[in-house]
């Protein structure tokens, strides 16, 4: 199981001493690069299937799809984040 404890975080709260610093990195922008070779198992079929719920795409079933082009290239950019915490090591 894959999950993101998004706690956003402002520029402000992450550049001061390391040891005054909020605890934690961006994940919610960084989860689909990082991880998109088994995504679908890891963030979707494992946990229903920890929580016995039926999240099979079919008639009667709730929605909450993403599509993804799997072909398309992406370069993390937290500039470019919706989020308001841009901390990541994953830059570029």
């Amino acid at each position: 199981m894959i999950a993101s404890d998004h706690a956003p975080h402002d520029v402000d709260e992450k550049d001061v001493e390391f040891d005054r610093a909020a605890f934690g990195i961006v994940g919610l922008e960084t989860s689909l690069p990082l991880s998109l070779k088994d995504l679908v198992v890891k963030m979707s079929k494992q946990p229903a299937k920890m929580l016995k719920i039926d999240n099979d795409i079919k008639e009667g079933n709730p929605a909450d799809l993403t599509i993804i082009d799997p072909e398309s290239q992406y370069k993390i950019d937290p500039a470019a984040f919706v989020s308001k915490c841009k901390n990541t090591p994953c830059a570029g």
